[in-house]
C-alpha cells in the first residue's frame, strides 16, 4: 500500500482557521471604543448650582428637562417652549403614572424661568421631580 492508505489525500487542503488577524482587528476595535466612549456622554453643557443635599440615584437614561443659560428649555436633547413641554410631559404621564423627571437648570437662569418650568412639569401631571445639582466645592 502506498501513502494514500492512511486516509489522507495528497490533494486535501488544510482546514485550520488562522485567528491572528481576527484578534488583531478585535484589539483595534477595543482600543477605539475605549477612547471614544467617554466622549459619547449624552447631555447638554450646563453649569449646575451647588447644593449639599442627599444624593438620589440618577440615571442618564431618565427623562431630563434642562434649562440652559439664557432660558432655553430642553426635553432630553430637543429644544421647546414651556407649553409644548407641558403637553409632551402630560402625554408621558398618561402612559405611565410613575414617570420621573429630573430638572437641570443652569445657575445663571433667572428664578422666575425655573419656577415657570417647574409649574409646567407639575401641571402636566408629573409628581416625581428631582433637581440635578453639583456637590459643593470643598474649601481647604
Amino acid at each position: 500500500m502506498g501513502f494514500g492508505s492512511l486516509g489522507q489525500s495528497s490533494n486535501q487542503e488544510m482546514s485550520d482557521i488562522n485567528i491572528t488577524p481576527f484578534v488583531d482587528v478585535m484589539l483595534v476595535l477595543l482600543v477605539i471604543f475605549m477612547v471614544t466612549a467617554p466622549m459619547m456622554q449624552r447631555g447638554l453643557d450646563v453649569k449646575l448650582p451647588q447644593a449639599d443635599a442627599g444624593a438620589i440615584k440618577y440615571d442618564e437614561k431618565q427623562l431630563t428637562v434642562t434649562i440652559r443659560e439664557g432660558g432655553k428649555v430642553f426635553l432630553q436633547d430637543q429644544t421647546m417652549d414651556t407649553p409644548t413641554l407641558q403637553s409632551k410631559l402630560a402625554a408621558l404621564a398618561k402612559q405611565n403614572k410613575n414617570t420621573q423627571v429630573y430638572l437641570a437648570a443652569d445657575r445663571g437662569v433667572p428664578y422666575g424661568i425655573v419656577v415657570g418650568v417647574i409649574a409646567a412639569i407639575k401641571n402636566s401631571g408629573i409628581t416625581q421631580l428631582g433637581m440635578v445639582t453639583d456637590p459643593p466645592e470643598k474649601t481647604k
